[in-house]
């Protein structure tokens, strides 16, 4: 028997997300099921994906792993001075994600786990990895990384938010801050900070779920049309669903 799974959100145009967690208890479990291999589907979105590839990768050669030790290696060498204030960002955002009511494995409940306090603790030390890494070049564009992956993920639920209050320009306005500003750069950085599959403006699912949504809403609301009702957030999963059936 095989484990076939994924070490990403399904269904995300890329926000902040890590599965340290998961992979440090699930992984071994799977080793005492007596499964032989793991076939496991991942993305190169380096800017938050790598601390859990580069445990599953440890891991699935060695399910008794020090698990804590690796991950002391893994920050203190990749962040080097930035490493402590780089750790606590990540272990923030890991139990946001362990402690959330639910989570349903898509990008649609992730505001409801990246809150406003969330995502303000995971700056403060984000902003404090970035001024001890100040005199160190490789360093610096290490913690640069999460920089430009935090920031993705910043216009990312601000244009959520503005979807779910009908206020389409300012859904607009962060489309193309995302589209034509941060994505851009996060798809073109060596190695790329989110996955083409999230981030392309045709391809990706930046499109699928939000480009054919936020546009055509601003054009219905615009230019002398009105929004003349507000359906109840519970509408709002019967979106979800007919984009699905659509695709």
């Amino acid at each position: 028997m095989m484990y076939r799974g994924y070490l990403f959100n399904l269904a995300d145009h890329g926000l902040p997300f890590s599965m340290i967690q998961q992979v440090r208890r699930e992984y071994p479990y799977y080793h005492q099921q007596d499964m032989i291999a793991c076939r496991v589907e991942c993305h190169p979105a380096w800017a938050y994906h790598g601390p859990s590839l580069y445990l599953a990768a440890k891991i699935m050669w060695n399910p008794a792993l020090d698990v804590d030790a690796t991950l002391d290696d893994y920050f203190s060498r990749f962040y080097g001075p930035a490493a402590r204030p780089m750790r606590t960002h990540f272990e923030i955002l890991e139990s946001a994600i362990q402690k959330a009511d639910y989570h349903t494995g898509n990008v649609f409940d992730m505001p409801h786990i990246l809150t406003p306090k969330v995502m303000d603790k995971m700056k403060i030390t984000l902003q404090q990895a970035e001024n001890l890494a100040i005199d160190d070049s490789i360093y610096v564009r290490r913690v640069n990384m999460i920089r430009i992956g935090y920031d993705y993920g910043v216009a990312n639920l601000a244009m959520m938010a503005a979807v779910k209050n009908f206020d389409s320009v300012l859904a607009k306005e962060q489309l193309d801050l995302i589209t034509k500003e941060i994505g851009p750069k996060a798809l073109a950085h060596e190695p790329p900070l989110i996955s083409w599959r999230y981030g392309d403006v045709e391809r990706g699912f930046i499109n699928r779920f939000w480009q054919q949504t936020v546009e055509p809403d601003l054009n219905r609301t615009t230019n002398g049309n009105e929004l003349v009702a507000k359906l109840p957030d519970e509408w709002f999963s019967c979106l979800i669903r007919l984009m699905a059936v659509k695709d």
